[in-house]
């Protein structure tokens, strides 16, 4: 029909009829939005997921277990020196995935010591005994003040501190970076941003309360940058992963076949070696395991 023969009388109508269902879909998504809004940290920091185990760390050698004092309370600190090592030591800030506690990592702090490095586990707030609330502000601003205590340390090569984040841990210890700029980067299953994962849902960048945004960190860093990422992830696609590797200035992307979410690497020797060649691109050598 031409625009000059337009009966206003019938677009009237025919809006009349269409309102109530546009006014209905708008409702549907303000709700769908307040109850995001209230969800998010819940999704985000599920931290009722995993529980505080009863003797965590008991069978580690040398764990210093400590508290680190907050303004709603405290959180539980981690620090594993590596077995008599001599002089001061590379080391590495540890952060986990948000279904799990510092009380998990006893196989990452194992290999990081066969690697001959110091081990920092910093726990999240709300997470097994530590109080508070989480949020990405409040658990930075915890491992900036375990950052600087660990790099005054005389055990630790301060000029050596490595950064390596899981999941959820990856927006912890790139947020950290971000004014902390670490020796290296191990990034393993990590999502370009939050706000990335949310608009999947419907939910606008405005809204995200916790950005977590690794890509845009990474872009800002020039330092080995080491990502991993099993191709069956279905809680964080492989194509963050690599979205995330290829914003690095000196990125390594690492894909494991037949590795989901949680259950990598099946090959442990593989994940070892990775994670050497990044040591190595930073300046240092691991020392070679011992056989018996």
């Amino acid at each position: 029909m031409p625009a000059g023969n337009r009966d206003p009388k019938r677009l009237g109508l025919a809006w009349e009829r269409v309102k109530p269902m546009l006014l209905k879909l708008a409702c549907g998504y303000l709700i769908w939005l307040g109850i995001a809004l209230g969800l998010q940290r819940k999704v985000v920091f599920p931290r009722g997921a995993a529980q505080a185990l009863q003797h965590a760390g008991s069978d580690i050698a040398n764990l210093e277990k400590s508290w680190l004092a907050t303004d709603d309370g405290r959180v539980g600190v981690w620090f594993a020196p590596v077995p008599d090592a001599e002089g001061p030591r590379p080391a590495v800030v540890f952060a986990h995935g948000n279904a799990e506690l510092i009380d998990d990592q006893a196989a990452s702090i194992a290999l990081y010591h066969e690697l001959g490095l110091h081990i920092l586990l910093v726990e999240y707030r709300g997470y097994g005994r530590s109080d508070g609330s989480p949020t990405q502000t409040n658990i930075t601003a915890d491992h900036v003040v375990a950052y600087y205590a660990l790099a005054k340390d005389p055990r630790v090569d301060k000029t050596k501190i490595f950064f390596h984040g899981h999941s959820v841990g990856t927006g912890i210890v790139c947020s950290l970076a971000a004014t902390r700029p670490p020796a290296g980067l191990i990034l393993r299953a990590p999502f370009r941003s939050i706000a990335s994962m949310l608009l999947s849902y419907g939910i606008p960048w405005f809204l995200v309360l916790d950005p977590l945004d690794n890509e845009a960190v990474i872009r800002k860093l020039d330092v080995p940058v080491l990502v991993l990422h099993g191709d069956q992830d279905t809680v964080i696609p492989v194509g963050h992963g690599e979205a995330v590797a290829r914003a690095a200035k000196r990125g390594t992307f690492k894909v494991y076949p037949g590795a989901g979410h949680n259950d990598f690497p099946e090959d442990g020797a593989v994940y070892r070696a990775d994670i050497t060649a990044l040591l190595r691109d930073a300046g240092w050598t691991p020392p070679i395991p011992q056989r018996f």
